[in-house]
């Protein structure tokens, strides 16, 4: 009895610091080169190059929405994710030239909303500090996982909300 006791006790605690781990953990940095395709995740949410224009580290950081005062605020259904590059250099690129997506993995009750046009993507213009709805597409792959997607105009915030 006081093993089984013993090992839920273990199992709560793993679970607790895994919750308290995703929340607080550093955004992840990848490196992209030039010329480069790739794709890089940070929990549900990706960015995908299709041919890199720059060499230099890709920053994905996963943040609340409670940290954003914007003139508007949508209902986001799950946090938020920064997108940066910074050029080997450490100079910040803003703008993007080539084709780049952010996309996140999304459940099929999802993909019901967004085809109803009840859920969409959403990117924080810094220029008018409001949200602004990135017109987004359905990506489905052969791995079962659907994703919800745009391509970005400029690196930034991004969250899925509901419309």
């Amino acid at each position: 009895m006081n093993i089984k006791k013993l090992v839920l006790s273990a199992f709560v605690i793993f679970l607790a610091f895994s919750v308290i781990a995703a929340s607080v953990l550093p955004a992840t940095v990848n490196r992209i080169k030039k010329g480069e395709k790739a794709e890089f995740y940070n929990g549900r949410y990706g960015v995908s190059f299709t041919k890199s224009q720059y060499s230099g580290y890709v920053h994905l950081n996963r943040m609340s929405d409670s940290r954003i005062q914007a003139t508007n605020h949508p209902n986001f259904t799950r946090d938020l994710i920064s997108v940066q590059l910074t050029k080997i250099g450490g100079e910040k690129v803003r703008g993007i030239l080539g084709a780049v997506y952010v996309s996140v993995v999304v459940k099929q009750s999802d993909v019901r909303a967004w085809e109803r046009g009840e859920l969409g993507l959403y990117y924080l213009d810094p220029w008018h500090n409001e949200w602004t709805e990135c017109g987004s597409f359905l990506v489905k792959n052969g791995d079962g996982r659907p994703r919800i997607a745009c391509r970005m105009r400029a690196f930034g915030i991004f969250g899925l909300a509901e419309k």
